[in-house]
């Protein structure tokens, strides 16, 4: 059993796709390390756009050329983890890569992600501060939706009222990775008119950002029917 596995080691960590091979021919190994390098590979990427933002600051020829290079990376790594694995763990993986690398790379990514989102504590913000949070799905919404995404975020995630904004640490940035403007929600002060929504706004110009609170009228309707950023804090 050892010296065959052996044999389908040498063989797997050596394939080569042929002009007219399919994955009926290819040994299960090699499918086995096609697959890990695909899910190594798409963690990669990920990491290397939330790093850069987007395509477009990164210029496509350097995102085919990180990519590519981040690809033969990953490809390397898993031939090193199935060389690694030993001979009962590549015995038990074998068979299951019947049909190809695709089903079991969609099946490790998606308990990647899975994985991701429960140890991640802050896989409910878009961003994050020491004692504030943006919840994803809140760069524009009404005054009535802010609560309920703080809400989900934990039972002590609120709106901050305006007397408070000195306390946010660090100040937060406009919504999103290019953004320059931003108006987050705030609760107001005891006094204030009930006819004017509250917000903190945001603006950046190049590295410098500065904050003011902004009071507008509401909507006709009532109720604040204007839109802001959700902010969430701790206190």
């Amino acid at each position: 059993m050892m010296g065959n596995d052996d044999e389908q080691l040498q063989e797997e960590l050596h394939w080569t796709p042929r002009k007219r091979s399919s994955w009926r021919s290819t040994p299960r190994g090699a499918t086995a390390i096609m697959a890990m390098g695909g899910v190594l590979m798409l963690a990669m990427w990920g990491v290397t756009m939330t790093l850069v933002g987007s395509a477009r600051d990164l210029a496509a020829v350097g995102v085919f050329l990180v990519m590519g290079l981040e690809g033969l990376v990953a490809l390397g790594i898993a031939r090193s983890l199935w060389r690694a694995m030993g001979p009962v763990a590549r015995g038990i993986i074998r068979p299951l890569m019947v049909l190809g690398p695709l089903p079991p790379l969609a099946v490790l990514c998606c308990t990647s992600m899975a994985l991701v989102q429960a140890l991640n504590p802050q896989a409910g913000f878009a961003s994050r501060g020491k004692n504030w949070g943006i919840p994803h799905r809140g760069g524009s919404v009404r005054f009535s939706e802010v609560q309920a995404l703080c809400s989900k975020l934990g039972s002590q995630w609120r709106i901050p009222r305006e007397d408070e904004v000195a306390r946010l640490d660090p100040p937060p940035p406009p919504v999103g990775r290019n953004s320059t403007h931003a108006n987050y929600w705030l609760l107001p002060a005891s006094g204030t008119s009930p006819a004017q929504d509250v917000f903190l706004t945001v603006s950046c110009l190049g590295p410098r950002c500065s904050s003011e609170i902004l009071r507008q009228a509401k909507r006709p309707s009532g109720g604040g029917e204007n839109a802001g950023a959700a902010l969430c804090v701790d206190f």
